[in-house]
């Protein structure tokens, strides 16, 4: 629901539309930005004057939120093109070291939590009004009286919240039901071919690497001209039929930077698999577990 829309003011509150708009998400990936150049400036790993440099700018009156918000639907993610704004306002040195290590999903996941935090403020807030307001009214006893014997026909009769629970409860539990079978039966039929697996990513013609392959030539070129040297040699890869390691391996920008064994590590797609082998033991240790219940 936007925050121009009809309904808003029936189902939010000034204060939660406003920690829940745009610009305060912008402001909350900005914000995990300045944090994480602070960190590894402390971690020694940026520059002191690179850190204060970045903070300086992630200021949301700095950026077009709707600029933004327009190019994130190329990469279905607005964190890529705020990389980008925020890079061009530093100067050369601090920009080689913005969104150092981070992922888009790092700055969503992190900003998502400081939205919620900052809504959840003004919430908690209403909620110890509230209280508050419960505890005045319980010193008066006439008014007590009056509202115990007022709660049996509540119980008893309703005024249409218990009746308006039924049809969600019974639609929610239908669905939580079908995804738990729908589910079951998948995995059930799913079966593993990895030469089939691998023939797909093939397809790709290394595509799929691409990341993988600007993280080596940040240091020596920056996130900007890395990342547009590397979109250059996909589309080039598309348009001539070759893969993305054979048009690094073949380009002189690349290849002054990195040896033919980097290009190659950086665009084999059986090593990069993150924390996913971890993720699986931790999931099967806790399925045995379980098990053994």
């Amino acid at each position: 629901m936007g925050t121009d829309s009809l309904f808003v003011p029936m189902f939010s509150t000034p204060a939660a539309t406003e920690r829940t708009s745009g610009s305060a998400w912008l402001q909350a990936m900005l914000d995990f930005e300045a944090a994480l150049a602070a960190a590894e400036a402390k971690a020694g790993l940026v520059p002191a004057a690179a850190a204060e440099e970045i903070a300086r700018h992630c200021r949301v009156e700095l950026f077009d939120v709707a600029s933004i918000a327009d190019r994130a639907t190329s990469a279905a993610t607005p964190v890529i093109a705020l990389v980008r704004d925020l890079s061009a306002l530093l100067d050369t040195d601090a920009r080689l070291h913005v969104h150092c290590g981070a992922t888009s999903q790092d700055v969503i996941d992190t900003a998502a939590m400081l939205v919620a935090r900052d809504v959840l403020g003004p919430v908690i807030a209403d909620l110890r009004a509230a209280a508050d307001e419960c505890a005045r009214l319980a010193e008066d006893p006439g008014l007590v009286a009056t509202l115990l014997s007022a709660m049996p026909q509540e119980y008893e009769r309703a005024a249409g919240a218990w009746q308006s629970e039924w049809e969600p409860l019974t639609e929610l539990l239908r669905l939580v039901a079908a995804a738990a079978a729908r589910t079951r039966q998948l995995l059930a039929g799913l079966r593993v071919h990895p030469e089939k697996m691998t023939a797909n990513l093939d397809l790709t013609r290394g595509l799929v690497m691409a990341e993988s392959a600007v993280g080596p030539l940040l240091g020596a070129l920056g996130r900007t001209e890395a990342q547009d040297l590397v979109s250059r040699l996909c589309r080039r890869a598309v348009q001539e039929g070759t893969t993305l390691r054979s048009e690094l391996l073949a380009d002189p920008q690349v290849r002054a930077v990195l040896s033919e064994a980097e290009v190659v590590a950086a665009t084999e797609s059986a090593d990069y698999l993150g924390a996913a082998p971890a993720f699986v033991d931790r999931a099967l240790a806790a399925h045995a577990e379980l098990e053994n219940r």
